[in-house]
């Protein structure tokens, strides 16, 4: 449940990122999510079996984004798979790389697989705004163009290496995920500078990206991606296959889908009035019947 104040401003001190993310373009420094690198013949037959997507049929530079659900039908991470040749890549939710590796491994017996926890080995951007596609070509040239959401375009330049792919979320706006090695990390923030003159961009923080999402409606963890919810009441069913067959948690998801059963999901309500006593409050559907709880 989100909730948020209809109409109000940001903190004064943060409405410049603000405006960022809105009208220009705002980076976010995403480098705690999580980075679990897989490799091994068994692989992509072993994720599309335990994850809710189809993936077995994914090619060389092919992006999907997929679940993985306890036998709940509850989340243990929302990730995006990328195929970079005998590579298999998720990206997923920050602080989650231990708890998915350890996840994936219960479930390995006999299969051709490796995986390692690549996530402080990486750096990962992620650029918001109107300009980023325009931003992007500047920097990367028309091949940036190819891109799409089903794929990612691997650059190299000043001895670094770049993967970039676009990501939807909820609301659609256009996204892009940059990946490469720690150690040029700065290298490309400088790259970006370089082009601040052509398109106005800078860093935001967790504050200020935190407000876009919740107005936005968009879940994100720690406290909506995680075991305490199913991917129906958060909106997510589109990172599910109905067609493919069994993965973790599948009997309960396609049950609640089928006969309509799910009992609540994320909305939003917006207040009239400018401040909100208090740190808490309680919103009742009926009496004793609590609807949700404001969340510091």
């Amino acid at each position: 449940m989100f909730f948020r104040k209809k109409d109000a401003d940001p903190n004064k001190e943060l409405k410049e990122e603000y405006n960022l993310i809105r009208n220009e373009i705002a980076i976010r420094d995403i480098s705690d999510k999580s980075f679990i690198k897989l490799e091994g013949k068994d692989t992509l037959d072993f994720l599309h079996r335990i994850s809710t997507n189809h993936v077995k049929d994914l090619k060389n530079s092919e992006v999907k984004k997929t679940l993985f659900l306890n036998d709940k039908g509850r989340i243990i991470d929302k990730t995006t798979l990328l195929i970079d040749e005998e590579n298999y890549l998720l990206l997923g939710s920050v602080g989650n790389g231990y708890k998915l590796k350890r996840w994936l491994e219960k479930y390995i017996i006999m299969e051709d697989i490796k995986i390692e926890d690549s996530t402080e080995t990486k750096f990962k951007f992620e650029l918001i705004g109107k300009s980023s596609v325009s931003l992007l070509t500047q920097i990367f040239g028309n091949q940036f163009e190819l891109i799409s959401e089903s794929n990612f375009l691997k650059f190299r330049f000043d001895g670094m290496e770049l993967l970039i792919f676009k990501n939807l979320e909820k609301n659609n706006t256009e996204r892009f995920i940059l990946i490469g090695d720690a150690e040029y990390k700065e290298q490309l923030i400088e790259k970006i500078k370089e082009n601040d003159n052509l398109f106005k961009n800078g860093f935001i923080g967790e504050d200020v990206y935190n407000i876009y999402r919740i107005e936005e409606g968009i879940p994100d963890t720690i406290n909506e991606i995680n075991d305490n919810f199913i991917p129906n009441e958060l909106e997510l069913l589109s990172e599910v296959d109905f067609t493919k067959g069994c993965y973790i948690g599948q009997e309960i998801i396609a049950r609640l889908d089928t006969y309509d059963k799910v009992q609540k999901g994320l909305g939003g309500i917006e207040f009239d009035d400018e401040e909100i006593e208090g740190e808490t409050f309680r919103l009742l559907i009926h009496r004793t019947k609590l609807l949700g709880k404001y969340l510091q």
